[in-house]
C-alpha cells in the first residue's frame, strides 16, 4: 500500500490536524513509490485523484513529541505535547443544541494566543430554540448552562482570525 502523502507539517501556513482524504487510482505495483504531491502530478494523465468527503483527525506530531511507553509489557506510542500552559484549570465550551438535542454548534471561550487558553475544556450544554447561526457566546449567554459532566482534551489547531496577543484575554470564566 503507498504511504500517504501530506503537504503541510506543523508551523506551514495553513497546516491542520484535520485531513481530508483524496483517493488516487491508476498507481501500479511497477509504479515508483510517490514520496510527494509533485510526485503525483508528474505521473499525468495515468492517475485519477479523487477529493472524498471524509476527514481524520491525524495530528503530525514535531519531532520529539512522540512517546514510547510500556502498557502490560508491551510498547505503545503516545503524543506528548508538553503540560497545558494553563495548569490544571480549563476552559469553558458551550455545546448549543436545538430543542431536540442536536448540536447546532460548539463556542469556544478562549483561543491560543490568550492568556487564559487551555487545550482541555469543561463541556457545558446550552439549548437554544433560535435556529439562527450561532457563532458568539453573546448571542446564548442569558441561556441556562449546564455543567455535562464531560472534560475534553481538545486542543485548538486551526483558528480562522488572526491570533490575539498574549496579553489579551477572552471573557469567560476560568474553571
Amino acid at each position: 500500500m503507498q504511504p500517504s502523502i501530506i503537504d503541510l507539517i506543523p508551523g506551514d501556513d495553513g497546516y491542520s490536524d484535520l485531513k481530508r482524504i483524496n483517493i488516487v487510482t491508476g498507481l501500479t505495483n511497477r509504479s515508483s513509490n510517490i514520496t510527494s504531491y509533485d510526485d503525483l502530478k508528474k505521473l499525468g494523465n495515468s492517475v485519477q485523484i479523487f477529493q472524498s468527503d471524509i476527514y481524520y483527525n491525524l495530528p503530525n506530531p514535531a519531532d520529539g513529541q512522540e512517546m514510547f511507553g510500556y502498557y502490560k509489557g508491551v510498547q505503545f506510542r503516545y503524543f506528548n505535547f508538553g503540560i497545558n500552559t494553563a495548569g490544571n484549570a480549563t476552559a469553558p465550551i458551550y455545546h448549543v443544541n436545538s430543542d431536540n438535542g442536536t448540536l447546532i454548534s460548539a463556542i469556544l471561550s478562549t483561543v491560543p494566543g490568550l492568556s487564559n487558553y487551555s487545550g482541555i475544556w469543561t463541556v457545558y450544554d446550552i439549548t437554544a430554540e433560535d435556529k439562527a447561526p450561532i457563532t458568539s457566546f453573546s448571542q446564548v449567554s442569558n441561556l441556562e448552562q449546564v455543567y455535562s459532566g464531560v472534560v475534553a482534551n481538545c486542543p485548538v489547531s486551526l483558528t480562522s482570525f488572526p491570533r490575539p496577543s498574549a496579553k489579551s484575554s477572552a471573557k469567560g470564566p476560568r474553571q
